[in-house]
């Protein structure tokens, strides 16, 4: 789960993910239910744009303006997977059978490191 403003978003496994108000703690209120083509482990955003873990299927970018909205989503295929990912001011860390940095914008892939044995999210 990942809290942008009063906004929770969830990751729901292969149900997607769903948004919801959080902004009175006494009744939160789903915003909506979102598909993925496959199952989401983790949610994190920078600036305006939402990063979504695919697992073994790697990561999703996209606007949260245009959450949603057909065609608008930039995929990679991340060596090891994305079950965790964390954005940070300089790259996006991405944890599956190791360590992955990723620029922010473009995907691109900075350095990686292999670990060997079990990680722990």
């Amino acid at each position: 789960m990942e809290i942008i403003g009063n906004v929770a978003v969830i990751a729901k496994g292969q149900n997607g993910i769903s948004l919801a108000d959080i902004s009175r703690s006494q009744s939160p209120k789903l915003i909506g239910n979102f598909a993925t083509p496959t199952n989401v482990v983790s949610v994190t955003h920078r600036g305006d744009r939402l990063y979504l873990g695919m697992g073994l299927n790697g990561l999703v970018q996209t606007s949260l303006n245009q959450l949603g909205a057909a065609g608008v989503a930039t995929s990679v295929v991340v060596e090891g997977g994305a079950q965790k990912v964390i954005a940070t001011d300089r790259c996006l860390v991405v944890m599956g059978k190791g360590v992955t940095l990723l620029d922010p914008q473009s995907l691109s892939l900075l350095s990686s490191l292999t670990i060997t044995g079990a990680c722990r999210m």
